[in-house]
């Protein structure tokens, strides 16, 4: 897992519970605290976190990921404003995430392996997303689907059939700009 997800799910975790709710993530999760670089960090210690922040908060992992996605928006895209082009929206940016950032991210940050999506732009108001990652972090993919909604201030809706989590080999995330 790339250290900018780390430092924002950091920031996540903070909105949630406050200045210290970060430091009990981490005793939960038996880990030292450290500063997140701009490297790949195990996947392991993602995921150690995640659990822990789903003890402490009382959340389903699909559930922190859903709305850690959503709060990071504004996030990735302050770090990736200089490849959006002005005139995108929602289903602009979903469907050229997998070129512009993970494309990005996979050439300059040796390492680092952002999971491969595929998107199909079925019209101007609809865009499938495959998602395959042995992450299964589907649902961190919706989040990131709502809170670009919100951002743009566009009302969208997400269907998500078929998912991994219930015995599908991949994912498929429809966004509709409605």
């Amino acid at each position: 897992m790339h250290g900018r997800i780390l430092w924002q799910f950091r920031d996540y975790v903070e909105s949630q519970g406050g200045k210290g709710a970060w430091k009990t993530v981490l005793k939960a999760a038996g880990l030292e605290e450290r500063a997140y670089l701009s490297q790949p960090y195990p996947d392991a210690e993602a995921f150690s976190l995640l659990k822990a922040a789903g003890k402490v908060y009382g959340k389903s992992a699909a559930v922190l990921l859903r709305e850690f996605g959503e709060f990071t928006v504004p996030a990735l895209l302050g770090m990736y404003s200089h490849l959006i082009k002005e005139e995108w929206r929602t289903l602009d940016v979903i469907e050229h995430a997998e070129r512009l950032a993970h494309g990005a991210v996979r050439q300059h940050e040796r390492g680092a392996a952002p999971p491969y999506l595929r998107t199909r732009r079925v019209n101007p108001h609809k865009v499938v997303l495959t998602y395959d990652s042995p992450r299964k972090m589907c649902a961190f993919a919706v989040g990131i689907g709502l809170g670009l909604g919100k951002y743009f201030e566009e009302n969208i809706t997400i269907q998500h059939n078929p998912c991994m989590y219930l015995g599908g080999d991949h994912c498929e995330i429809t966004y509709i700009v409605v």
